[in-house]
């Protein structure tokens, strides 16, 4: 019995007999009747033989009779590639016939068979599975595949199958990007054409790192070493690799490595020309050169010329090559900025010949001290020290160069400029002894003053001109032999010449006195005069005497009168005059103290004077001495000479030559535009009196 057995086949045309029990011989269970017998194959043409047979049991529950033959099935292809795939195969049945041969055939076309491709195995004795695997298939087609076998003349196929092979991507098209790139440079883009049937992009780049990309573009970065290399890129999908493409790609270097600079690393505040190399830098098109605060200087070459700043600061010097492919490593090199003094200057005004010190105003915080130096030495009482005092006597420029313990200097320059000399005062005007105005002041002692200038009221109120001028070095005192203080009292003022060319102010105006008489009764003379102005005086002495020689105080009056009644005047000729007293000294000078004794005409003795004279009124018609007036003086090219009474005259250089004569007649005109510049003396002859004046001709 044979539980369980579902086939049976049958080799023989003829049913066999099976004995007594043959109607069990195909039961599932001997206790029952319920038989489910399996299927029984007989071979071709003898299906009624055996259906028919009455050697065994036979009913509605016994299994189906089948004729057998040789039978092939053809499954589904597997393991598809672009040009290779598994064939998969079944035989089912094998016939009484041996099979000879099976395999597989296929084509492009449809219901193919042995006379189209195909690979045939061989023999086979069992059922069962089989494979092939096809190369040399041509990607993306179509192929039909049927599963064979033959049996003696017969050839059996299985149904038709069919696949498409796998389609690989189009083969790269030509790269697109920069084939010359910069050491360093990044994001350099590179693309390719759109390849077919590609999934995916494999990227290579030159270091050798495969990039699998869905993009058929990259973006590269190349390092600062980077010399030479390939891009290559392909199309990827599941089935394999298209033909890949190629850019070559070279590399620009960078600058190399800077060396080291060379220059100063210690300068000044203020230096300037200073220059800084480094060895050419190889690569190098040109070079970036950066500077310490304060510094100046631009070049794109090895070398730079820096300038530094009153107000640069300590730092590095910079410098590194530059090409088109960018800048390389930079270099440096420190440099120590010292600092300078910080000076204050003021500039100076000062009269000629007056002192001023120069005094600027210095800030040094470093450490030593800083050492002076002036320039020029003109006036100067020191010049290597910080604050000189400087007597000048024209416009100048001073520079104070100043230097740290560590060498850096600076400089600054100091204006003294000349300004007027304030106005001088007029110490006292009186009438002398020989009847003429003098002008006398008190001067300084200094080496500024050239001369001053006498200036004499005109006929208009407050209008002066110029009747004088008495060099500094001559006594102080101006007598003005145009005057004649018989007639009128005059306004006088006074102005310094320096030595620079210019003129003060005028002084305050001083003004002589001028006395009258006239006679009152009996022995009474009445005394008019215009005041002193000047100074106000307190008192007005008054002298009297019967001769010029005999004058002598007789009384006073208040300041504030200017009219006096002499009533116990003597009988006679009677001689009256005038005085004030200053409330200030006056000692004329010379700059040759030695010297004790000057002329005012013939002969004064050097005196001090603390009091101004009136003219001499008088009743007296005695004669005077002629007077003499001489002006311009100093002259230039026309003398002017007035007179009271007549005498000749003559000009006498200082060798005592005789230059010019001539004789007086009230009045007379002498042209001097010929003689030489020079002091001349006039000598005038009145009966057997000779009288000099001096003059100077410019």
């Amino acid at each position: 019995m044979c539980d369980g057995l579902k086939t049976v086949r049958f080799l023989s045309a003829t049913c066999p007999s099976f004995g007594t029990y043959s109607s069990f011989a195909f039961c599932k269970s001997p206790s029952t009747t319920d038989y489910k017998a399996p299927d029984i194959i007989v071979p071709v043409g003898s299906y009624n033989s055996y259906r028919n047979s009455n050697y065994w049991f036979l009913s509605n529950s016994i299994t189906k009779i089948f004729e057998y033959k040789l039978t092939v099935s053809t499954d589904a292809v597997t393991s598809i590639k672009a040009t290779n795939a598994v064939f998969n195969g079944n035989i089912n049945l094998i016939a009484d016939s041996p099979i000879v041969s099976h395999g597989f055939c296929w084509n492009s076309t449809g219901n193919p068979s042995v006379n189209d491709s195909k690979f045939d195995i061989g023999n086979i004795l069992s059922t069962g599975v089989y494979s092939y695997s096809v190369t040399n298939l041509t990607s993306g087609t179509k192929y039909y595949v049927r599963a064979y076998a033959i049996n003696g003349e017969v050839t059996e196929y299985g149904n038709e199958v069919s696949f498409t092979t796998a389609t690989l991507p189009s083969a790269a098209g030509k790269i697109s990007g920069l084939q010359t790139v910069c050491q360093g440079q990044n994001s350099v883009t590179y693309t390719v054409p759109t390849i077919d049937n590609a999934t995916f992009y494999i990227w290579t780049i030159p270091s050798g790192t495969n990039i699998l990309s869905s993009s058929n573009s990259i973006t590269v970065n190349y390092s600062s070493t980077f010399s030479s290399g390939s891009i290559i890129v392909k199309g990827y999908n599941d089935f394999g690799d298209g033909a890949s493409s190629t850019l070559a790609i070279t590399a620009n270097p960078l600058p190399s490595n800077p060396g080291t600079i060379t220059g100063s690393t210690s300068v000044c505040q203020g230096e300037s020309s200073v220059i800084y190399t480094i060895p050419n830098i190889t690569n190098a098109t040109s070079y970036s050169w950066t500077l310490p605060s304060g510094a100046t200087g631009t070049s794109t070459t090895n070398s730079i010329t820096v300038n530094y700043s009153k107000f640069a600061s300590s730092g590095n010097i910079t410098v590194k090559g530059h090409n088109d492919c960018g800048n390389g490593i930079a270099t440096s090199l420190p440099v120590t900025v010292n600092q300078l003094p910080v000076i204050s200057v003021t500039n100076k005004t000062v009269v000629c010949g007056g002192s001023v010190s120069l005094n600027p105003t210095t800030s040094y915080s470093g450490s030593g001290t800083p050492t002076f130096l002036w320039s020029p030495a003109t006036g100067l009482n020191d010049v290597t020290i910080a604050n000189p005092t400087a007597t000048v006597t024209s416009d100048i420029t001073y520079r104070v160069t100043i230097t740290t313990p560590n060498g850096c200097s600076t400089s600054y320059n100091i204006s003294v400029k000349i300004i007027p000399m304030e106005k001088p005062q007029i110490g006292i005007v009186s009438v002398n002894s020989s009847n003429k105005n003098i002008v006398v002041w008190n001067k300084p002692v200094t080496t500024g003053i050239e001369s001053y200038s006498i200036y004499r009221e005109t006929n208009t109120s407050d209008v002066y001109d110029k009747i004088g001028s008495v060099p500094y070095s001559d006594l102080s005192i101006f007598v003005d032999n145009s005057s004649n203080p018989d007639v009128k009292s005059n306004k006088y003022k006074l102005s310094i010449f320096d030595k620079s060319g210019q003129e003060s102010s005028l002084s305050d105006p001083h003004k002589t006195m001028h006395l009258s008489i006239n006679k009152g009764q009996n022995n009474t003379w009445n005394l008019i005069w215009e005041s002193y102005t000047g100074f106000t005086p307190s008192t007005f002495n008054i002298y009297r005497g019967s001769s010029l020689s005999s004058l002598s105080f007789i009384d006073a009056t208040s300041g504030s009168s200017n009219q006096y009644s002499d009533i116990s005047s003597p009988s006679g000729d009677v001689y009256y005059q005038l005085e004030v007293i200053s409330p200030t000294l006056i000692t004329p000078s010379q700059v040759n103290s030695s010297l004790q004794k000057t002329k005012e005409s013939e002969s004064t003795i050097l005196v001090t004077y603390n009091s101004s004279r009136s003219n001499v009124a008088t009743n007296s018609v005695e004669l005077k001495a002629p007077t003499i007036v001489v002006y311009p003086n100093p002259v230039k090219n026309e003398l002017r000479i007035d007179f009271v009474g007549g005498s000749t005259f003559e000009i006498l250089n200082l060798m005592g030559l005789i230059v010019y004569n001539g004789n007086l007649n009230n009045s007379n005109t002498v042209q001097t535009s010929k003689l030489s510049t020079g002091i001349y003396l006039i000598r005038f002859k009145t009966g057997n009196t000779f009288e000099y004046r001096k003059i100077v001709k410019e």
